[in-house]
């Protein structure tokens, strides 16, 4: 494939887009032909790279050839899918080759669509630019040779703070944020089991920033036997058993935790009620009822979510 970038180009807005690999030569050069074929924008990519061992840093080195002003590769030690894409957070604010107006996540086997990232900041360009913002949206989830299969989100979510809390309604492959936004979420510590994009999202939500979500979808999100999150179908045990028993416990408490005592002093009033109700739940069964009494405050539009909340705070898993 064939890339032009004239002035023009070169003048539009640009964005540093964050690519976490590990192990992805089957699918990488194909997300890579995407990215820098987006149209209507600037783009340049940071790649950081997990310790692949099989023929990942090859593929991403040919390509940093081809394009040596559009890609930068960081290899590292293997530390996981999250906190490598944590380190490309701290990594992109201190980037001296290049100074985005926008930032956005990327995983390495989806296929963007050409005007991904042209959607994205037109959006961003109509928010308030001294607040943290975050766009997000949809994608088609597709099989490996990407027939499409159904859109990412049929759920439809209420965007509040305490829905944050419980669930995520952001999907990384789709977030593009400002500077603000990433300098807020890259200075706090926090649990490690959190996504990269939960994270982001609830420090947007709990900052009071401003979030816009596109509907129709952005890229292709390819479903395969490696996915570290993709489409998963549970048995009816499974998912009595996800309710008493969740695998990773107590995430929405450590995420309140987080965001209450790292940016105590940024939060509203308001915020700041919601995230102590959560951070002050397991110190007696009155908190418990205290939550569970403000339960409009974390409800989603998803039943089985909100009784996922309710198991949760009484077991003390939340």
């Amino acid at each position: 494939m064939c890339y032009s970038y004239n002035l023009k180009k070169i003048m539009q807005t640009k964005i540093l887009v964050l690519l976490s690999t590990y192990n992805g030569e089957q699918y990488l050069q194909e997300q890579i032909d995407s990215v820098l074929s987006q149209e209507g924008v600037d783009v340049f990519l940071l790649i950081r790279d997990d310790c692949s061992s099989d023929r990942t840093v090859e593929i991403i080195k040919d390509n940093q050839h081809r394009f040596p002003l559009k890609i930068k590769l960081v290899e590292g030690e293997n530390i996981g899918c999250t906190k490598s894409f944590i380190e490309l957070m701290r990594l992109a604010l201190d980037l001296k080759e290049y100074t985005p107006d926008y930032y956005a996540f990327c995983d390495q086997d989806d296929v963007w669509l050409p005007n991904k990232l042209l959607r994205s900041v037109t959006a961003l360009r109509s928010m308030n630019s001294s607040l943290p913002q975050l766009f997000f949206g949809n994608s088609m989830q597709t099989d490996s040779s990407l027939h499409p299969i159904q859109l990412s989100s049929l759920r439809v979510y209420k965007f509040t703070l305490g829905e944050s809390v419980v669930s995520n309604a952001s999907g990384g492959h789709t977030q593009v944020f400002n500077r603000i936004l990433l300098e807020k979420a890259s200075k706090i510590p926090f649990c490690p089991y959190i996504l990269h994009d939960w994270w982001i999202y609830g420090v947007c939500m709990a900052l009071s920033g401003e979030i816009y979500h596109e509907s129709s979808p952005l890229l292709l999100y390819r479903q395969h036997a490696a996915n570290v999150i993709g489409l998963r179908k549970a048995s009816l045990y499974g998912k009595v058993k996800g309710l008493l028993r969740p695998a990773l416990p107590n995430l929405s408490y450590q995420l309140a935790k987080a965001l209450f005592v790292g940016y105590k002093s940024e939060l509203s009033k308001e915020n700041a009620y919601i995230l102590r109700l959560v951070v002050e739940y397991k110190e007696s069964f009155w908190n418990k009822i205290k939550l569970l009494m403000a339960y409009r405050l974390f409800s989603t539009y998803n039943r089985k979510t909100n009784i996922r909340f309710i198991v949760s705070v009484l077991l003390g898993t939340f």
